[in-house]
């Protein structure tokens, strides 16, 4: 067997410990996980996993969950100037996507976790500066090879305008 390890939550390949895909501790033995995975060992030496769960209320539940505890983690002072600078590029454009906000980071203190950008973005979605649209483009982060992310309209914007 390759000294390969493959994750027995999400399947992913060629992962560290936890796994930079779902970050969970991939050291647990298949028959430990909820709900038990099943583990097979192919005649070239590759490990198959079945497929993922798929349970969409279960998979808003530990995103609502991740969301808040990436939110409590960060801090008071990295929220507040992120959401100030989200809330400044809301005056000024119409639409808007996390690359944009982080071009403004040298105003911010460090983070622990560069996720905590998105809660940032739910409470301006929640205090009605922006709202998101059915439009994705693909990153500019290096680390996030390109993935789509969504671009929000801004519901201030106007309002700068006509002051």
């Amino acid at each position: 067997m390759s000294d390969a390890r493959v994750c027995v939550y999400c399947g992913g390949d060629g992962i560290t410990n936890p796994c930079l895909f779902c970050r969970k501790e991939i050291d647990v033995a298949p028959e430990l996980t909820d709900p038990p995975v099943l583990r097979l060992e192919l005649a070239d030496g590759r490990i198959y996993f079945d497929p993922p769960l798929l349970d969409a209320a279960r998979a808003r539940d530990e995103r609502d969950q991740a969301i808040g505890s990436v939110e409590a983690n960060a801090s008071e002072e990295f929220k507040v100037a992120a959401l100030s600078s989200l809330h400044e590029l809301a005056l000024e454009r119409a639409m808007l996507c996390a690359d944009d906000v982080w071009l403004m980071r040298s105003k911010w203190p460090p983070t622990h976790d560069k996720r905590a950008l998105g809660p940032v973005f739910l409470t301006a979605k929640r205090n009605r500066w922006i709202e998101p649209t059915d439009t994705f483009k693909p990153t500019a982060q290096v680390a996030r090879h390109a993935i789509p992310i969504r671009y929000w309209r801004s519901l201030i914007q106007r309002l700068a305008h006509n002051e």
